[in-house]
Parts: structure tokens; sequence; C-alpha cells
């Protein structure tokens, strides 16, 4: 196989089936309110958000500041008459009770959004040309390319995983590594320490923080690494499908933002082809876009010459 195609959220939005985001941010509002209300406190979900324009790279932007507030109310008194040993975890416990609802009803509401997805009878008439014979690397979760284009299962690899498919959760989430998130703060122990000086940081902690806190802490940094999409580790889950590409000269990228977030799947895809082999084709929707693209794509080590940027309907198909 020569071709490869890229497929984005913007290929499903062509083909007018509603998964842009601040769609997702009405469904919410409307389906999810208790959890819509409870992201209030971390997030800005006011509908101009990052949030509801580039969803994952918006939930990085994770809030404690009311979470912290109330730490007061569930720091132990260590001089009560009252004072158990279990006291200790009581802060620990509120902030697990605060966030862990938020990570599972979030996951279980995309994955009813993306199900609810229904395909209009226009979406015939924006259809595009694609070659059935390629490989498919999509980043959508729903099923357009097979119930619409008849592309065969064993072509697509739904690198997020597809909806509906063996019960499996959908993945998504922001780029930003949870160990540098947490080092932010300083009861995070600093990398390359010397035993003495770890020993000192330790004291330190000990002396100045109490332990309930650093605890807590510790709480609200595993609330962000469950929302963080290990891109690397999917590649690695992935990894006969990026083996395959050695014969690759043709790659179509379609409806793909080519965010941040997804950075490391395009440096893999660079690294698995003969570069100087491969022809790209890039859509884009508007001129931000195509500078934001052109950018991209520069980055991860494609030489300009080697581009050719497009808009979708300029492929569609005559009927």
């Amino acid at each position: 196989m020569s071709k490869l195609y890229i497929i984005g959220n913007g290929f499903d939005q062509h083909h007018n089936i509603k998964t842009n985001y601040a769609d997702f941010r009405n469904y919410l509002k409307t389906n999810y309110s208790d959890l819509f209300d409870s992201m209030e406190s971390y997030y800005d979900m006011d509908e101009d958000s990052l949030l509801w324009s580039q969803f994952e790279n918006g939930l990085k932007d994770f809030n404690p500041t009311e979470l912290e507030a109330n730490f007061g109310k569930y720091i132990p008194d260590y001089s009560s008459d009252d004072f158990k040993e279990g006291n200790r975890s009581d802060l620990q416990f509120y902030i697990k009770n605060e966030l862990e609802p938020i990570q599972e009803e979030l996951q279980k509401a995309f994955n009813s959004w993306i199900a609810s997805r229904r395909m209009l009878s226009s979406i015939y008439s924006r259809k595009i040309q694609l070659d059935s014979n390629a490989l498919f690397l999509n980043f959508n979760y729903t099923d357009i390319l097979e119930s619409l284009y008849c592309i065969p299962r064993n072509k697509i690899n739904y690198i997020h995983n597809k909806s509906g498919e063996n019960n499996s959760n959908l993945l998504f989430g922001h780029a930003w590594n949870p160990t540098e998130w947490a080092k932010q703060r300083e009861h995070v122990m600093p990398e390359n320490l010397e035993d003495e000086e770890k020993q000192d940081w330790i004291d330190y902690q000990s002396e100045n923080h109490d332990y309930s806190i650093m605890i807590a802490y510790e709480e609200i940094d595993n609330f962000f690494s469950k929302i963080y999409k290990d891109c690397n580790t999917v590649i690695q889950n992935n990894i006969s499908f990026f083996q395959q590409l050695k014969s690759i000269t043709e790659i179509y990228i379609f409806g793909h933002s080519l965010s941040e977030v997804d950075r490391p799947y395009f440096i893999k895809i660079v690294q698995s082809v003969k570069l100087k082999d491969v022809h790209w084709i890039i859509s884009y929707y508007g001129n931000d876009e195509l500078n934001s693209h052109t950018n991209f794509i520069t980055e991860v080590g494609v030489d300009l010459s080697m581009v050719k940027f497009i808009k979708l309907d300029e492929l569609l198909v005559n009927f």
C-alpha cells in the first residue's frame, strides 16, 4: 500500500455530523447538568472558552483553587481530644470524592455524546474522493469510513477507539505531562538531588507542610493523570500499524487540527516513512488554520516543497 489517510474531526464535520465541541458543551448542559455544574468549579465553561474550541487542549486548564479554599474544613486538629489517626485522610477523601466522579462521568458523557451523533441525508452530497485500498489512521470515533465509504474495517486503525466497538472507552485527554504539572508545587521532590539533599528536602516538607495537604495534592495530581492522553503508550499499543508505513509515498490529512496534543503521532509517522519520498496533501478550513498547519508540519520535519494544502470541498464527488 502506498497511500495513508489521516482522518480528524473536521472530516466528520465536513459531512455535517455534529462532532464539534461546542455541541458537546450543549449536550453536557442538557443531559449531564450535574457534571456540567461540577466542572464549572474547576474549568471555564463559558461558550467561548478554550475547552469548547480545543477540548483536549482545554482539559489541561484544570484549576484547583476552589478545592484549596476548602482545605481548612478537612485538615485535622491534632491537638483535639477527638483526633483519630483516620482523620489524617479526611482531606484526601474530600478531594477524591470531588474529582473522581468528574473523571468517570466525563468519560461516560463523552462516550454517550459520540454514540448519539447521527448522519443526515445530506451526508451523501458531502462525499469526497477516497482510495479504498489505502490505509486509514482515524482519530475520529464514528464509523463513517465504513458506513458511507465502505472502507474495509481491517484497513482502518481507530487510534482512539471506535464508538460502540468492544465496549471500549473512547480515548481523549490533554497533553501536559502530569509529572511536569505536579512539579509546579514544592511538595514534589526535584529530580537529580544528592542523597543528603533529598533528606534535607524531606525534613523541610515535614516541618513546613501538613501531611494531609501533601496527600491531598497527590490526589489532585492523580485526577490530572487520569485526564492525560498518553500518546506514547497508545503508539506502542499500535506499533504494528506504524510498522506498515515504510512503503507509503502519499499521505492525506483530512480534517485534522494538527494540535499539540497529537504531535507524538505525527512524529512517529514521520519516523516510520521514507520521508524524502512522501508527498503530503493536507486539508485546511481557513487562513488561520493554514498558517498553523504550515508551522506544525514543518516542525515535525516535513519539507514544505512536498506539501499541498487544499480544502475538502475541492474533493467533492460529483453525482
